[in-house]
Formats: structure tokens, C-alpha cells, sequence
């Protein structure tokens, strides 16, 4: 589901949770470094995105055993990191949100 959706629904604390969690991560990997808006360069484009918002399950009993919330590139704009970095590295490949990664790796 996507977030407004998340937000609208009874668990949307854990929801928010699982937000703060994934971005979290990011940073903590040194995938991206959150900056404000106002600070970015006129001259750097800035990608789309989304958030994929889910519900695991227990399989059996179909009970709720984990909110995830995944932050991901929007559908054409991994399309551009493809472009980027395939012309600085050969074995990069693009994977959503993944492109800070790979381009650091490159």
C-alpha cells in the first residue's frame, strides 16, 4: 500500500515506525545523508520517490508479525541512475533505492 493509504489505517504508528527504521539504515550504511531541501544545488536533479508500505504475516495463521516500509527511487528515475552509473562502472546495476549504494562502491 502506499503511504497515504498507511496513514489512514489503525496500525499507523508501527507504520511510521517501520519508516523511521528503513530510513535509519540508510543513513546508517552510508547509503544517503538526509539534507534539506534549501541546501540542495539548483543544478542537481532530485529523483522521485515512493514509499511501499506492507504488512508480513505469519504464514498459518495469517497474523501480523511485522510492518515494513520500503523507501525506493520512482519507476523512470532508476532508469537514470542506470545511465549514470553505467557509464562509471561496468558492474553497477541499479536496485531502487540502492543507487547512493552502488554508486559509492563504484
Amino acid at each position: 500500500m502506499h503511504l497515504h493509504q498507511a496513514l489512514k489505517q489503525p496500525d499507523k504508528e508501527e507504520f511510521l515506525k517501520a519508516m523511521v527504521q528503513e530510513i535509519s539504515m540508510h543513513q546508517k550504511r552510508k547509503h544517503w545523508k538526509v539534507v534539506p531541501i534549501e541546501e540542495v544545488p539548483e543544478n542537481i536533479k532530485i529523483l522521485d520517490s515512493i514509499w511501499d508500505m506492507r504488512r508480513k504475516r505469519k504464514i498459518g495463521t495469517g497474523e501480523i508479525s511485522k510492518n515494513k516500509a520500503r523507501f525506493s527511487a520512482h519507476g523512470g528515475s532508476t532508469r537514470i541512475w542506470d545511465q549514470l552509473l553505467g557509464n562509471l562502472c561496468s558492474h553497477c546495476h541499479v536496485d531502487n533505492h540502492q543507487a547512493y549504494h552502488y554508486s559509492s562502491q563504484c
